[in-house]
């Protein structure tokens, strides 16, 4: 899924949200995500990437009781990369 978020007179276009169910997963995205940055030389730097990315992963914990949902926990984890 695409999307655009306004947070704060933020706007990020172009976000996506994926269902991943293992390690391998998130880290082929994460990859993917890696592989589509924009690189271009600077004065400081031959290769900087001058682009951010933020990964964020959020972790939902379902619990069932007699075959029915009761509680559910959200986790957010955000990490970052910054322009080299």
């Amino acid at each position: 899924m695409t999307e655009s978020a306004s947070h704060a007179g933020l706007t990020v276009s172009d976000l996506s949200k994926h269902i991943v169910v293992n390690y391998s997963e998130i880290e082929e995205l994460m990859e993917r995500g890696n592989a589509n940055r924009t690189t271009a030389s600077t004065n400081m730097n031959d290769t900087s990437s001058r682009s951010h990315a933020i990964f964020t992963i959020v972790f939902t914990q379902v619990r069932h009781s007699r075959g029915r949902e009761y509680t559910r926990t959200h986790t957010h984890t955000h990490t970052r990369t910054i322009a080299q």
